[in-house]
């Protein structure tokens, strides 16, 4: 998946599988499925660290279990792996019920899919010179098919593990940027040296003239602020002494007005308690409310 979302370079190659736990597993799955005379692959997951809830490190997790041939080049790899013909072997099944091939892996097959705008260092000609005696298939896949397998693949074999990978990362290697000379290198840093030197004197001067400027305009500043605090203190006991003069005044006058209020309250009852009239019409209301 990283290779077609990356759109990078594809590589594989197959392994003996013989008297490895996949190869077990694979039985079991046949027997499970009651596989007979028909083709199949099985693919599976090894885990390259522990993972919660599927299984530890090594262990080989089922992805998929198809009853047809393997997809894309793989029948062609198993043919160059065993050297047989695995669609013969297929039709003897069928009509014969045995296998006349003697099944025994002679190779490791090896598979490179590389991507059109990548710089390789060898290219596709200089490849197929260099492991002609290797290679078994050269090709150009079809735009529809290239996300998936790559632009133009190279299927070898070889009788060592070692050998195949060494083929391997010839045909994967991209050719490394090419750093700057030396020479040039070091003669750009003494000119940025220079540079520094003809900038850092009139920036000190700069600075030191900036410096001077703020240090002139403190002292008016700091003499303004001197002022400023004086004239706070100077005028704030004569506002305190109008505050609470007002203040007093202010409650005199509040005095003055309840006691006021007071007088005509008893005035008011002395009139009341003289008119007869004035004392029944303040305890009882002139009219009745009606019912309804």
């Amino acid at each position: 998946m990283d290779t077609v979302n990356d759109a990078s370079d594809i590589y594989f190659h197959s392994e003996p599988v013989e008297g490895k736990p996949i190869y077990e597993i694979g039985e079991k799955v046949v027997k499970a499925f009651d596989t007979r005379s028909r083709f199949f692959h099985f693919e599976f997951i090894k885990l390259s660290e522990d993972k919660p809830g599927l299984g530890r490190k090594g262990d080989l997790v089922p992805l998929e279990v198809n009853m047809r041939a393997p997809g894309a080049f793989i029948p062609d790899m198993m043919n160059y792996a065993y050297d047989v013909d695995t669609y013969t072997i297929w039709a003897d099944m069928m009509i014969y019920n045995t296998c006349f091939y003697e099944i025994e892996r002679k190779y490791y097959v090896g598979y490179v899919g590389r991507r059109l705008g990548i710089d390789y260092e060898l290219s596709d000609a200089e490849v197929a010179d260099k492991y002609r005696e290797y290679i078994k298939i050269e090709a150009d896949i079809p735009q529809v098919l290239a996300q998936a397998e790559g632009n133009h693949i190279f299927i070898f074999r070889a009788k060592t593990k070692a050998k195949l990978n060494e083929i391997t990362k010839a045909i994967i290697a991209h050719k490394k940027k090419k750093a700057a000379p030396k020479k040039a290198v070091k003669k750009t840093v003494k000119a940025v040296a220079k540079k520094v030197e003809e900038v850092k004197e009139p920036v000190k001067t700069v600075v030191e003239e900036t410096v001077k400027t703020v240090e002139k305009k403190k002292e008016p500043v700091k003499k303004t602020v001197k002022a400023v605090t004086k004239k706070v203190k100077e005028t704030k006991e004569p506002v305190k002494a109008v505050v609470e003069t007002k203040k007093e005044e202010v409650k005199a006058a509040v005095e003055d007005t309840v006691k006021v209020a007071e007088e005509k309250k008893e005035e008011l009852k002395k009139v009341v308690k003289k008119s007869p009239r004035a004392r029944k019409a303040v305890k009882k209301p002139r009219h009745k409310a009606k019912k309804r």
